[in-house]
């Protein structure tokens, strides 16, 4: 488990974006189900089932995710994306002492495609090149963000079956691993 060395900020270009962020409260609960199922129903719809049941399964794998978050990242910072305080998105953040992980990013449908994604990836790695600190995350296989992350200067580092993981690295730093080490 990391712990949290200080929160994470976003600042000019979310900002400049017309975003705002603030921590998940228990009133968001809907919303992010929601949020979970515009981004994951196309995996699931080759399943054929019926929308009531498909929908049901996307609330109960938004709930399973969110428990592997809560047990995996418990000082995880949990943000709500807004844009004139309607919820269009979230970001969780775990600070570490040595890295800072993206968790998950996840727009709505209407904000997909407008940058406010790429603001919010730069803002965190502004932050983590005024610590010193990598970024690292995990990406499905064939997501689309993935395009954005390697725009970002992310970089492959490992494939583990369904996921891969990525690692931007600050100025001066390796972006996977110290070519000395075993």
């Amino acid at each position: 488990m990391q712990s949290r060395t200080r929160p994470v900020s976003f600042d000019a270009r979310a900002a400049g974006r017309g975003l705002a962020l603030r921590p998940v409260n228990g009133g968001d609960a809907a919303f992010l189900t929601e949020l979970f199922a515009s981004v994951r129903a196309a995996d699931f719809a080759p399943l054929g089932w019926p929308e009531p049941v498909l929908r049901q399964l996307l609330a109960q794998q938004a709930q399973f995710q969110h428990l592997q978050y809560e047990t995996a990242y418990p000082e995880a910072e949990r943000l709500i994306v807004e844009r004139d305080s309607v919820p269009v998105g979230r970001i969780y953040v775990d600070e570490g002492e040595a890295a800072i992980r993206l968790i998950d990013i996840s727009l709505t449908p209407d904000e997909r495609g407008k940058g406010s994604g790429t603001a919010l990836v730069r803002d965190l790695l502004d932050r983590a090149a005024a610590a010193g600190k990598p970024v690292i995350l995990s990406v499905v296989q064939g997501n689309p963000a993935r395009r954005l992350y390697e725009r970002l200067d992310f970089d492959a580092c490992a494939d583990g079956g369904a996921y891969e993981e990525m690692r931007w690295a600050p100025p001066g730093a390796f972006p996977c691993r110290d070519p000395g080490a075993p």
